[in-house]
């Protein structure tokens, strides 16, 4: 079994744009150009019902997974960037952006743990409704 090479960067993906459900032409443009497909995995946080998109909070339980893509990113600068745009998180948006990025252990469900950029929600969840599973795309399944 090949390892994920530690000194690459990582990114883990666990809302619209997993590969099932995102627009194509993003994943086109930029998951195929830019990055690697690694495996699934999961995270520990908790995952919440923004609207029409999830968001990740991090959480101290154990048992809180947030499940989602791994990609080894190919390039950082121009994966990175395009996503912190996507995500409102680039210097071009007003402070306090709504996702911040952060570095996370991810869990591949091929064994081992690294180091991945996520996309943490940045605001309060009190009046969200939380996604138990961890699965946004069983949750968006459910609502068809």
């Amino acid at each position: 079994m090949n390892l994920p090479d530690m000194q690459k960067d990582y990114l883990f993906i666990y809302g619209t744009l997993r590969k099932e459900i995102a627009p194509s032409e993003f994943i086109q443009n930029l998951l195929d150009r830019y990055a690697e497909y690694l495996d699934t995995g999961f995270v520990q946080a908790k995952l919440y019902d923004i609207g029409s998109y999830p968001g990740l909070v991090l959480s101290e339980n154990r048992d809180d997974q947030v499940l989602g893509e791994v990609y080894k990113i190919l390039d950082s600068r121009e994966l990175l960037g395009a996503f912190d745009e996507y995500e409102g998180c680039s210097p071009h948006f007003p402070e306090p952006w709504e996702f911040v990025r952060k570095k996370m252990k991810a869990t591949l469900h091929k064994g081992g743990v690294i180091d991945a950029w996520v996309y943490v929600y940045n605001h309060d969840v009190t009046d969200k409704e939380q996604i138990v599973s961890g699965n946004y795309l069983e949750f968006v399944a459910g609502d068809m």
